[in-house]
């Protein structure tokens, strides 16, 4: 199967480091690691701040974002929803210059990639605080298939996290009831 690297068909970038004191409420959201899920979905609700920033840092839509730096690693994408955003400097912005790849399925695959023993033994550095270094994102290699095959690649990973939050709250109802039917033993 022939394969792509991610250098071919994306720009990757840095995100930007704002100093906490020159954060104020205004009309641009700063995305951290800590307002996302395991899944690289949004789970916190993000603050409008206000700096002068440069516009090449302003998130499009479809940019995936890398978390690179934190003790879990994941993709995510940037959905316009978001408001006008910019990434901290723990994530990579990953730009497609490429329209025969879809976004979500190279999200998807890297998620695959990073995660694995290889990946983490040989371009992860750090003990609790791992880190990838950008060349290592750079030569993911991809399968290149076709955009039908990648809409598939897509629609399962989409119903395979749909099952993980099902089975999340079901474990919760079951701890809640466990833990009632203990009180109530006493």
């Amino acid at each position: 199967m022939k394969k792509i690297i991610v250098n071919d068909i994306a720009i990757v970038n840095s995100g930007v480091f704002i100093r906490p004191e020159k954060v104020k409420e205004g009309n641009i959201s700063y995305l951290q690691a800590r307002h996302f899920d395991d899944y690289g979905e949004l789970r916190e609700k993000l603050e409008l701040i206000l700096w002068d920033v440069n516009e090449r840092h302003i998130l499009k839509k479809w940019d995936i974002l890398f978390s690179s730096k934190w003790t879990r690693m994941y993709t995510a994408m940037y959905k316009e929803e978001f408001w006008k955003c910019v990434a901290s400097s723990s994530f990579y912005v990953i730009r497609l210059q490429e329209k025969k790849y879809l976004p979500e399925y190279i999200s998807i695959y890297i998620n695959s990639v990073v995660n694995t023993k290889n990946f983490q033994a040989n371009y992860v550095t750090g003990n609790s605080i791992k880190m990838v270094k950008k060349w290592a994102l750079l030569w993911i290699k991809i399968p290149d298939i076709s955009i039908e095959k990648q809409k598939k690649v897509v629609d399962i990973n989409n119903e395979i996290i749909k099952q993980k939050w099902i089975l999340v709250k079901l474990i919760e109802k079951k701890s809640q009831f466990l833990e009632n039917v203990i009180l109530n033993s006493k």
